[in-house]
């Protein structure tokens, strides 16, 4: 978590060590980073199958 609390930017990873994939999600809030995360693993995973 950074900046001020009225602007904080958090940053959330997400990892799938099956398939060795990391990926990291950037947002105003928790839950946007998590699922910004989330969503490029994801995207990751469909490109590698």
């Amino acid at each position: 978590i950074e900046g001020e609390a009225h602007s904080q930017t958090f940053t959330i990873e997400c990892l799938i060590k099956k398939s060795n994939i990391k990926t990291q999600g950037v947002g105003n809030s928790r839950r946007i980073a998590e699922q910004e995360a989330a969503s490029k693993a994801y995207q990751l995973m469909l490109e590698l199958n």
